[in-house]
């Protein structure tokens, strides 16, 4: 209660409430700039070399002829032949192999990928929200997860994903006063639907379709979504990492690059089957606010915290305890994996400022410090929809007046 009261007061005056989108995207702009420039200081020619075996001169050279005979070097370099998509999917492969080359820097992926799984789980849960389905890149985050894990990095969310929340938060102000309550659908009772239907009979055409866009704003989903979201963020992320960082060979690396599509199928199918599986009567119509249900909000952070703490308690033992292992390649290419995700961290953390406050934000940090940063945005997550929650309320009561 008292991390809630100090959270509440520093979000009474947002940034997203008093700025233009244009002010609010321009620090992230500047920072993806920055990004960029410090990724391109951090290039080493020891990385730009584990590039050579995907781009052979001529058939002769000796690249990749398993000369050597490790089953790393003959297979990625089989991935170049690939029309097209090739060359670049074999550079991926080499670059996170270089960077997984040693004990530490294993374990410092790890960490990294513990605030991956964070992310992952909340824009996913974000996407499931009613009231952010007018927003295409938020109702769809897999093809931004998949430009951001293949190709674009930091700058994707600098640049598309935390932009599109900014902007549907400030349409959303615009719209009507809705009622976004923490209360299932399911907890109406017969009288107050009865009271709702004879509501509905007097707003006559225009009120119904407005009382549809309150209705829509709500912050509630499906109650089959945090099983869904949590199985396909365990099975389409968490076990293709496991694979990743014990056993990173050229298969395991090839098949982690798209966990994004894993994560979305998973989730999809397993939805599906609850639906089937509950008796249409009892999923008709109903709706679960899931911070407000300790069920949900164990399906949902359980595992990515759990992982959190261990990669993040591990990591520190490894630090103050064992030898660095890494070689010059390796610090090279797993500093611009940090470098880059460093980046996305401020990212989010300015989103955060930007809708709740720098209370919430500070916590974030505070929180990942010690339980690591997947922990600390988890925690911040659940704060944050309480804010969000009182702030519509504030909100519409103003709207009212």
């Amino acid at each position: 209660m008292l991390i809630r009261n100090f959270i509440a007061k520093g979000s009474e005056r947002r940034a997203v409430d008093k700025h233009s989108l244009p002010s609010l995207v321009l620090p992230l702009v500047l920072l993806g700039l920055g990004t960029a420039w410090i990724l391109f200081l951090n290039s080493d020619p020891s990385v730009s070399a584990v590039f050579t075996k995907c781009f052979p001169l001529d058939e002769g050279d000796g690249v990749g002829d398993g000369s050597d005979g490790s089953d790393g070097e003959t297979t990625t370099p089989f991935l170049a032949t690939i029309p097209i998509v090739g060359p670049p999917v074999c550079c991926l492969v080499s670059f996170f192999r270089a960077a997984l080359d040693s004990h530490r820097s294993a374990i410092i992926m790890g960490e990294i990928l513990s605030y991956v799984g964070a992310l992952l789980t909340v824009t996913t849960l974000e996407s499931a929200r009613a009231c952010n389905q007018s927003s295409f890149l938020i109702r769809n985050p897999t093809p931004s997860w998949l430009l951001f894990n293949l190709a674009g990095g930091a700058v994707v969310w600098q640049l598309a994903i935390i932009p599109s929340f900014l902007s549907h938060e400030r349409k959303r102000q615009r719209l009507p006063p809705e009622r976004c309550n923490s209360v299932s659908v399911n907890s109406v009772t017969a009288a107050q639907r009865q009271s709702s239907e004879e509501q509905q009979a007097l707003l006559g055409p225009r009120g119904q379709e407005q009382q549809q866009q309150h209705e829509h704003m709500q912050r509630h989903l499906d109650p089959v979504e945090p099983p869904a979201i949590s199985v396909g963020v365990v099975l389409g992320y968490f076990v293709p990492c496991m694979l990743f960082v014990l056993a990173s060979g050229t298969i395991s690396i090839l098949v982690w690059l798209f966990f994004p599509a894993y994560s979305s199928i998973v989730r999809i199918a397993v939805r599906r089957l609850l639906r089937v599986a509950n008796p249409p009567g009892a999923a008709a119509g109903s709706s679960l606010h899931p911070e407000s249900s300790r069920a949900a909000v164990l399906w949902l952070y359980l595992v990515p915290m759990l992982w959190s703490v261990v990669a993040h308690w591990l990591l520190l033992y490894n630090i103050a305890i064992v030898p660095d292992d890494r070689s010059h390649t390796t610090r090279a290419a797993l500093g611009f994996i940090i470098a880059d995700f460093t980046a996305i961290g401020l990212s989010v953390v300015y989103w955060m400022f930007a809708e709740t406050g720098w209370r919430l934000a500070l916590l974030s940090l505070a929180a990942g410090a010690v339980l690591g940063p997947g922990a600390g945005l988890c925690l911040a997550w659940v704060l944050r929809e309480g804010i969000m929650a009182s702030t519509e309320g504030r909100l519409g009561k103003q709207k009212r007046l």
